[in-house]
């Protein structure tokens, strides 16, 4: 790519996150950048920056901090990593930690590469393939992003290795598989949410290959998926140290959502708002005649299948209810098996298929641990609607914080 295409993509990258989010840009931000104008005296400053080559860009931003730096002073520093969220260190012991990412490579199917992600992405990668705001990523003065998602990262490493192996044969179904351990950070403001900080570690899994007819992908990756963390959630608390009770997995197809919103005339950015206000209903707004959560699809009546439109992801759902959770409930008979009909979470992020696993702590307060689901990320990278991606990952810092047991307690798995 030269320079000249570079300088484009950039420009079409901010214009396509300025158009998609109009409305979710706040006044006060936008109060800030016209007094910025104001004062340099350039009232068109934004505008000139982001038709700069990246490169130029670059250029310009290191000169302005390394300027700035020469003018700092200790005591600034020291009470920048006092103050600054985003500088505190974890609260977690990294033993926790190292002994997380151990059972959990133990209990990881052999088919799984571990590799060790970057600290860095390219530019533009979430907003551009996954549709995560740029104003949720820690981008860089150097033209590229801390890792905000590691499956992301995952998938553009799985399209570059399905690449390889369709280079030498178009129709192979060779699938990839790949995990990895990862510290990431979000620019959202998570104080109000307990256990949530600015920078988290995770253990994220990716899987990609070609479709080959009748959800055969969907059908063994989930179940696949699912299985590594149930199993990994078993280890774990088998080792006394932790205490998981109550655990739930939810499956739910994304479209279900997404074709009630048009329906409705649904606010996106009110979704978005809400999908951690576990006291908002997008059903009970909208005086919409569906169940919540449901065991089996034969519980909606099919008088609203119709009524909604939701025919093809009701009928996704019952494959899944019996290639997906028929089988799980068997090889795990102590876990809950719901579909949730009314999720919003990855909304915009999923495409099909989704699920969550969440489970009660020692001090029986229910948390959601685990999310994944189908995307269509390796169907961009790739220009083929035949691919299949699968993406899942799990807080394991959030598990280490909030399901280790007190010193002193006795609590056994049940």
């Amino acid at each position: 790519m030269n320079e000249k295409e570079k300088a484009e993509f950039e420009v079409k990258v901010e214009k396509r996150e300025s158009d998609k989010e109009g409305k979710l840009i706040k006044m006060p931000s936008q109060k800030i950048l016209k007094r910025i104008a104001a004062e340099s005296g350039v009232h068109d400053i934004i505008e000139i920056l982001t038709k700069m080559s990246p490169t130029d860009l670059q250029s310009l931003l290191l000169e302005v901090y390394k300027q700035k730096a020469l003018s700092l002073q200790l005591r600034q520093i020291v009470k920048q990593y006092r103050e600054n969220r985003f500088t505190v260190h974890s609260t977690i012991n990294q033993c926790d930690l190292i002994e997380f990412d151990s059972i959990a490579y133990q209990v990881l199917p052999k088919t799984y590469e571990a590799i060790e992600l970057s600290p860095i992405a390219p530019f533009g990668l979430n907003s551009v393939l996954t549709k995560i705001s740029q104003n949720n990523v820690m981008t860089t003065s150097r033209n590229v992003e801390i890792v905000a998602d590691p499956t992301s990262i995952l998938a553009i490493t799985c399209a570059h290795k399905r690449d390889a192996l369709l280079k030498t044969n178009p129709k192979t179904t060779e699938k990839i598989r790949l995990a990895t351990s990862h510290r990431m950070i979000r620019q959202q403001n998570f104080d109000n949410i307990n256990g949530f900080t600015p920078h988290f570690r995770a253990f994220a899994l990716t899987a990609a290959g070609r479709d080959t007819g009748n959800e055969q992908f969907e059908k063994e990756l989930i179940v696949e998926h699912i299985s590594f963390y149930l199993a990994l959630i078993k280890q774990l608390s088998s080792t006394n140290l932790y205490y998981a009770d109550d655990i739930t997995v939810a499956i739910s197809d994304i479209r279900i959502i997404e074709t009630l919103v048009d329906i409705f005339a649904i606010d996106r950015m009110e979704i978005g708002q809400n999908t951690q206000n576990s006291s908002y209903s997008v059903f009970k707004k909208y005086n919409i005649i569906l169940p919540d959560h449901i065991h089996s699809v034969q519980n909606i009546s099919k008088n609203a299948i119709i009524r909604y439109g939701i025919e093809r992801p009701i009928e996704l759902l019952d494959i899944a209810e019996k290639t997906i959770i028929a089988p799980l409930k068997k090889a795990f008979p102590r876990v809950s098996f719901v579909m949730d009909i009314q999720r919003t979470a990855g909304i915009g992020y999923y495409t099909t298929l989704c699920f969550k696993i969440s489970m009660r702590n020692q001090s029986r307060n229910f948390f959601p641990l685990v999310d994944g689901g189908m995307v269509n990320w390796t169907q961009k990278l790739l220009s083929s609607r035949k691919e299949r991606a699968l993406t899942s990952g799990i807080g394991s810092e959030l598990f280490c914080k909030l399901f280790r047991k007190k010193i002193g307690d006795t609590y056994h798995e049940k």
